[in-house]
C-alpha cells in the first residue's frame, strides 16, 4: 500500500515537472527571433494577446541584443509589453526603439543613469512607463515630451534630487505619477500642466511640509505623502494647503511626524474628502476643529498614535457613518 502511494506521488511529480518544462519551452517558441539569438531563448518569455500583440519578459539580458532582435523580427508590429528586470542597461540611447510600436515599457532594476532626448521619439502609442529602481538622477523631461499618451509614469526608487517647474508639462494625459523613495526638492510648479493626474505617490521623499507644487491640481483624486518628516497641518510657511484641490478623496499622511492639527487644515478640500490616513504620527489631541468641515469622510484611520481620550463631541460634525481605526492608540481601549 506505501509503495503504491509513493508511486502515485512520483508519477504526479513526473508529470507536473515535464508539464512545466513543456509550457516554458511553448512559450519560449513564441518569441519572434530565431535561431541566431539562442542567448535571449533561455533569457525571455513571449506571449501573445488577443489582439497578436507580444508581450516579451526578459531577465539578465543583454539589452543591446534583445533591441536589435525585436527590430529586426518585429518591426513595425504591435508590441503590448516590453518588460527587462535585473539587467544592465545604464543608458538608453537615442532612437533605440525606432519601427516599434510598444504600449507599456518596465524597466525595473537595470541601472539606468542617463536617457537620451530621441530614445522614445517613435513611441507615439506608448502608455504606460515604469523605470523603477534605476539610477536616473534628473527627470527625463525632453525624452518624455514626445509621449503624448502616457497615463502612467513610474520614476520610483530612482537617485532624483529635484523636480524642476514643468518637468512633466508635455504628457497632458498623465493619470499616475510615482515619485515614491526619491530624496526630492520639489518646485512650486513642477505639477503644472497636469489637469488630468488622479494618482500622485509622494511617499518616502523627505518632504518637510505640504508641497506648494499640488496646488491648482483640480482632479487629484489621491496623494500619498506617507513616511515623510511633515510636522504640522498646515506649516506656518504654507497656510493655504491643498488649495485648489477640488477632486481629493484620498489623503494618506501616515508615519510622518504630525503633532500640531490647525483648526484650518482640511478646510479647502471639505467638499471632497472622503477618506483620511494620520497613521503612526505624533498628535496628542483629538482633532476635533479640523475635522468638522469633513462632512463627506467615511473612513479615518489615526491609530498609533499619542492620544490618551477620545472626546464626547469627536464626530458630532461628522453626521455620516464612517469606519474610524482608534485600535491602540489609546492604552484604556
Amino acid at each position: 500500500m506505501i509503495l503504491c502511494f509513493w508511486r502515485f506521488l512520483f508519477i504526479v511529480h513526473f508529470l507536473v515537472i515535464t508539464g512545466w518544462a513543456h509550457n516554458i519551452t511553448e512559450r519560449s517558441t513564441n518569441c519572434p527571433w530565431k535561431s541566431d539569438y539562442l542567448e535571449l531563448r533561455s533569457l525571455c518569455i513571449c506571449a501573445y494577446n488577443l489582439k497578436k500583440e507580444l508581450s516579451v519578459q526578459c531577465e539578465k539580458v543583454n539589452f543591446l541584443q534583445l533591441a536589435e532582435a525585436l527590430g529586426k523580427y518585429f518591426q513595425n508590429k504591435q508590441i503590448d509589453l516590453l518588460f527587462v528586470n535585473n539587467s544592465s542597461i545604464t543608458e538608453l540611447r537615442g532612437n533605440l526603439f525606432s519601427h516599434l510600436q510598444i504600449n507599456n515599457i518596465q524597466f525595473n532594476d537595470c541601472d539606468i543613469a542617463s536617457i537620451h532626448e530621441s530614445s522614445f521619439i517613435e513611441q507615439t502609442s506608448l502608455k504606460h512607463l515604469n523605470l523603477h529602481n534605476n539610477q536616473l538622477k534628473d527627470v527625463p523631461t525632453n525624452s518624455l515630451k514626445h509621449l503624448e499618451k502616457l497615463d502612467l509614469l513610474d520614476l520610483s526608487k530612482n537617485r532624483l534630487k529635484v523636480i524642476n517647474d514643468d518637468a512633466f508639462a508635455m504628457c497632458k494625459k498623465l493619470f499616475t505619477l510615482k515619485l515614491n523613495e526619491n530624496d526630492i526638492t520639489i518646485k512650486a510648479n513642477a505639477f503644472r500642466g497636469l489637469d488630468n493626474l488622479r494618482n500622485l505617490n509622494l511617499r518616502n521623499t523627505k518632504q518637510k511640509m505640504i508641497p506648494e507644487s499640488l496646488q491648482n491640481l483640480k482632479n487629484l483624486n489621491f496623494v500619498d505623502l506617507s513616511q515623510n518628516s511633515i510636522r504640522e497641518l498646515p506649516s506656518s510657511h504654507r497656510p493655504h494647503i491643498f488649495d485648489g484641490l477640488k477632486s481629493l478623496t484620498a489623503l494618506n499622511l501616515e508615519r510622518n511626524l504630525i503633532h500640531t492639527i490647525k483648526k484650518n487644515a482640511f478646510f479647502n478640500i471639505r467638499n471632497s474628502l472622503t477618506s483620511l490616513s494620520l497613521l503612526n504620527n505624533l498628535i496628542d489631541e483629538f482633532p476635533v476643529e479640523s475635522l468638522r468641515y469633513l462632512k463627506d469622510l467615511k473612513v479615518l484611520d489615526i491609530g498609533f498614535n499619542l492620544l490618551t481620550e477620545i472626546p464626547v463631541n469627536a464626530f458630532q460634525h461628522n453626521p455620516r457613518e464612517f469606519s474610524s481605526n482608534l485600535k491602540e492608540y489609546i492604552n484604556i481601549l
